[in-house]
């Protein structure tokens, strides 16, 4: 193990109570003391640590002048938003020595996955105390990451796949021109697929003819030309026993290769770590049937004492050929903590499309997945998807009693247990959803980029609390960039571009059913076939301020009651109370002279007048609007409930 130093010249403190002194000539410490007595005083010193380290130990050095003035906490806290930190080490021991001593802080497995700063809680009780200050010292060593341990080459795996072009099949026999197949070939698996007829195959070479000819273990359905083909090594059972072997703590390391895998690997227990060398580290899926949701690398340990610190990185993972042979998901975690996916390159996962109700997700934080993180993948769920094959890239979710938990069948809604969480820094594509949280809380979402998804770009599907979303880059959502759908609580949607939409719902940002506390703010908005801002139907303590608004079709931002006829079938979910306590001020809508600026409607035309709900307490104050004809349009569109909006200066 390490230690690096750290001088009390590094302390800082935005505590206007604290009087910080700093070391001179004849006062070799930094002194603190206080002009106001009391508790939670804080002092923070940012932690310049090597990358790939496991801090063990914090070190401090300090003399009191007097007993009651004392530390009295000592955390280890990340950080990388502004509006957000995670405390990894809390230590609530008193330190209280009045002669020049040093405490020890034992840590436990701390592996930084961002900035690490240090914080001290100080206690004051008289304002002529000091608290003197001496180094401070982090004691470290090399994280298991950072180790590579062992390859799975050790192991036996090859790496040895290989691509073939112009491929034709007839019976059970396949011939290539590009080939050069051997003796040593048979045994291996392979992967057929022509892409114009839809043909697909998975199964092993028997028998070598020649070097461009072999015989397979299965006829194809049908005759095959010109198709694309993969074969290699069955490298699962290798890559598992190196993962098995790696459980101690070792890094598991996956060199160059494309590695054909039939089976799950299964990560073993926590502190484990699966990396790879980057794109060149490929791992593909050769199945002779679809995975209904089975993933191709799992830290999955349901029911059992949960585990920490796995880390997967810096591969590439390819499901499948087609949809037809397959694995559903790429990555999945459940009932683990502290844990990271970084670094991937998922592709050719997708949903069973003979199967109704089916899914594919990217990645998956499954049930009681805690303050883990993706960050930095890249995800392409491809261009198929619809409403009974979802598609997604980043799925985090706790269980739930039904599809809106509980609210369907009267059954107990399930708890919150998948919580934070932070999906940072991924580029999706295709699909049908982007990222989908499934009640959870405490999640961030920040600095992802999504673009040509079918529906929504991210979804807070239902029952999320305490989620910000901040600076995301959403670019063209068959439906929605942005949907806030059921029952979400205390929602940040802060700094996003959100650029067109199309099909069904089609708004930048939409507010759908029973969402309150709810601030969207600075998000700049574009090119919504109906509104930039869309809230719609049950939505209170909502507050829209900021926003820059262009190319609505219908509004920039719209408010409504009762649904239009093709929600009926969601009337039911609707609660009692309506839409309340809504402030809209300062924003900046550019539309053309046949939108809206601010639409607050009553009730959708031909809709139910059994379903009117209140509109009552909507302010509208100080905004800029644009080209409209209607700047401010208010309609009860026969609505005989409550409509009372409160319009100021526009």
């Amino acid at each position: 193990m390490q230690t690096i130093w750290i001088s009390p010249a590094s302390y800082v403190s935005g505590d206007h109570t604290l009087e910080i002194t700093y070391s001179f000539v004849s006062q070799p410490c930094t002194v603190i003391r206080c002009t106001n007595s009391g508790d939670l005083k804080w002092l923070t010193m940012g932690l310049p640590l090597p990358p790939d380290t496991q801090v063990e130990q914090v070190i401090i050095y300090y003399q009191l002048s007097n007993p009651q003035s004392f530390i009295s906490q000592i955390r280890l806290v990340e950080m990388t938003t502004p509006d957000h930190v995670l405390v990894r080490h809390d230590d609530p021991t008193d330190l209280k020595s009045t002669t020049a001593t040093s405490y020890v802080s034992a840590v436990t497995g701390l592996i930084p996955n961002a900035a690490l700063m240090l914080e001290l809680r100080l206690t004051f009780a008289n304002t002529t105390d000091q608290i003197m200050l001496g180094a401070v010292g982090i004691v470290f060593r090399p994280s298991r990451r950072a180790c590579c341990g062992i390859s799975v080459s050790q192991f036996g795996a090859r790496g040895d796949g290989a691509a073939l072009a112009n491929v034709d099949v007839a019976g059970n026999t396949l011939t290539a021109a590009s080939a050069s197949f051997s003796k040593q070939d048979e045994g291996k698996i392979v992967s057929i697929l022509d892409s114009q007829s839809g043909v697909s195959l998975t199964t092993t070479i028997a028998t070598l003819v020649d070097s461009k000819t072999v015989t397979l273990s299965m006829q194809a359905g049908a005759a095959v030309s010109g198709a694309t083909a993969y074969y290699g090594t069955d490298d699962t059972a290798a890559i598992q026993a190196a993962l098995d072997a790696g459980s101690d703590g070792l890094a598991v390391c996956v060199p160059p290769g494309l590695y054909m895998i039939t089976s799950s690997l299964k990560i073993p227990a926590g502190n484990c770590t699966l990396r790879g060398a980057g794109a060149a580290s490929q791992l593909m899926g050769a199945v002779a049937y679809p995975m209904p949701y089975a993933a191709m690398i799992e830290a999955a340990f349901p029911g059992a004492e949960t585990h920490s610190n796995v880390e997967i990185e810096n591969l590439t993972l390819i499901g499948g050929l087609d949809w037809a042979n397959c694995f559903r998901l790429g990555v999945k975690f459940e009932n683990i903590t502290n844990s990271v996916v970084r670094g991937l390159r998922i592709t050719g996962i997708t949903a069973d499309q003979a199967s109704k109700q089916s899914g594919a997700y990217g990645i998956y934080f499954a049930d009681s997945t805690t303050f883990s993180t993706a960050e930095q993948n890249f995800i392409d769920m491809g261009s198929y998807g619809d409403t009974d094959h979802f598609n997604i890239g980043i799925l985090v979710q706790s269980n739930m009693a039904d599809a809106y938990n509980g609210r369907q069948t009267n059954a107990v809604p399930l708890r919150q247990t998948t919580i934070g969480n932070r999906v940072a820094n991924n580029t999706v594509q295709g699909g049908t959803h982007g990222i989908n949280l499934q009640n959870t809380s405490q999640i961030i979402i920040a600095g992802n980029n999504v673009h040509d998804v079918i529906f929504r770009s991210i979804i807070l599907y239902v029952d999320n609390t305490l989620t910000t979303i901040a600076h995301n880059n959403l670019c063209r959502a068959g439906s929605t960039n942005i949907a806030v759908d059921y029952g979400n609580r205390f929602i940040t949607v802060i700094g996003n571009i959100c650029d067109t939409t199309t099909g069904n719902e089609n708004n930048n940002i939409e507010l759908y059913l029973d969402n309150s506390y709810i601030l969207l703010a600075g998000n700049t908005l574009s090119n919504a076939g109906e509104s930039a801002v869309f809230i719609g139907y049950s939505a209170t303590d909502v507050n829209v301020v900021g926003n820059i608004i262009q190319n609505a079709g219908r509004a920039g931002i719209s408010i409504t009651g009762a649904m239009a006829p093709q929600y009926e079938e969601y009337e039911d979910l609707v609660p009692p109370g309506g839409i309340s306590h809504v402030a809209i001020r300062g924003n900046i809508i550019h539309v053309s002279p046949s939108a809206r600026g601010i639409y607050i409607l009553g009730r959708e035309a031909n809709a139910s007048a059994t379903k009117d709900v209140p509109i009552e307490e909507v302010f509208i104050n100080e905004n800029l609007c644009v080209g409209s004809a209607y700047a401010v349009l208010l309609e009860t569109g026969g609505s005989t409930a409550a409509f009372t909006p409160k319009v100021g200066y526009n």
